[in-house]
């Protein structure tokens, strides 16, 4: 930091002000003896030249001045980095110039001789102070164009058009040192050089925005011949043969598609009518999914006619025959019973029952139960050769007669 008129030295962390420096003021020289006048004879007036008769161009306009730089403040610091210089305007084209008039005789008269040289005053001693830095230069103020001189005898000064002001130069970012006092006493030493100034770069100007280019016509449609149209294909129908099973455009225009036979069914070749038909379901037959089943119902008398029916287990025991799921279950008397009676199916010891067949009382079948049976597992199967047994859980008294229905798909 430099203050006016002080003196700061840097110590290499910080600067150290010194206070102001001032050289004494030198003596002043013994003035020289004047010279004799001479005395040569004055010659005679030579006959003046015809002025020039070229008109007088017309001024150019003044540039447009330049911000004049800041003094730099005086004192002894160290010189700051000179600050870059800003672009100078272009210089406006000069104008031609005019014929210039005819120049005077010279005179004749006799020239006077030299006077004796007085003799020189003693320098005065320099002075011993230190040089103070010089303070850095002010930006360069932009300088305006110089109008065109005019042509012919003594054109008119053209009026040039104001040069473009250059930009700005960015200002160094070293700190300015103040221009220190000139000394007036007997020659110092000179100081060291200061240490450079680390200036700032200045930071790089936007981008400029420049205007999108004309986006290019389209180009031209190409000309491609369009193939010839191929040959209509065969119309597809559906023969009387297939028409129960099949149509044309049920669901989608122009497709082949099957009809809906609304349940699960065969299609077969029916030879007697010639064509393709769905194969009626006969007794016995269950399609599930892909697959057909046999169905079965096995009958177990549990009791002979007569006797009245007791409770008790294991009242009949038998080895399933083949594999089969449970489909249904029942069972009925040939004479009621005076209680309500409850029958208990198991595969291998274990009931296949949640609620197990029952016979309402003075009843002779199970369809008309109030409660009717719940398989324990759904679906209820047997493994060929499972030891199916059957137990009377509960029967009133004079029940004859039972026999126990149950209804298998095999598979």
């Amino acid at each position: 930091m430099i203050d006016t008129k002080n003196f700061y030295v840097w110590d290499g962390s910080a600067w150290d002000d010194l206070g102001t420096l001032a050289g004494p003021t030198g003596a002043t020289g013994v003035a020289g003896v004047t010279g004799a006048t001479g005395v040569g004879v004055t010659g005679a007036t030579g006959v003046q030249g015809a002025t020039g008769a070229g008109v007088t161009g017309v001024t150019g306009a003044t540039g447009v001045a330049g911000v004049s730089g800041a003094t730099g403040a005086t004192g002894a610091g160290v010189t700051g980095a000179t600050g870059i210089a800003g672009v100078s305007g272009v210089t406006g084209a000069t104008g031609v110039a005019g014929v210039s008039g005819a120049t005077g005789a010279t005179g004749a008269g006799v020239t006077g001789a030299t006077g004796i040289a007085g003799v020189s005053g003693a320098t005065g001693a320099t002075g011993a102070g230190v040089t103070g830095a010089t303070g850095a230069t002010g930006v360069a103020g932009v300088s305006g164009a110089t109008g065109a001189t005019g042509a012919g005898v003594t054109g008119a000064t053209g009026v040039g058009a104001d040069g473009a002001t250059g930009a700005t130069g960015a200002t160094g970012a070293g700190v300015t040192g103040a221009t220190g006092a000139t000394g007036v006493g007997t020659g110092g030493a000179t100081g060291a050089t200061g240490a450079t100034g680390a200036g700032v770069t200045g930071a790089t100007g936007a981008t400029g925005v420049g205007t999108a280019g004309v986006t290019g016509a389209t180009g031209a449609t190409g000309a491609g011949v369009t193939g010839a149209t191929g040959a209509t294909g065969a119309t597809v129908t559906i023969g009387t043969s297939a028409t129960d099973v099949l149509s044309i455009g049920a669901v989608t225009a122009g497709e082949i598609t099957a009809d809906d036979a609304a349940a699960d069914k065969l299609v077969f070749w029916d030879d007697s009518a010639s064509k393709l038909t769905y194969l009626e379901q006969g007794t016995g037959l269950t399609i599930d999914d892909t697959t057909i089943y046999t169905n079965d119902v096995i009958v177990v008398a549990c009791s002979d006619e007569t006797t009245a029916i007791t409770s008790g287990t294991a009242k009949v025991t038998f080895r399933a025959p083949y594999a089969a799921t449970f489909t249904s279950v029942r069972a009925s008397l040939t004479a009621v019973s005076s209680n309500e009676l409850q029958v208990d199916i198991k595969k291998n010891g274990t009931t296949v029952f949640s609620t197990t067949l029952r016979i309402d009382a003075n009843e002779l079948t199970s369809v008309t139960a109030a409660t009717a049976p719940v398989f324990s597992a759904n679906p209820t199967v047997f493994a060929s050769d499972d030891a199916i047994t059957i137990d009377v859980v509960q029967v009133g008294t004079a029940a004859k007669g039972l026999k126990v229905y149950m209804y298998l798909r095999r598979t």
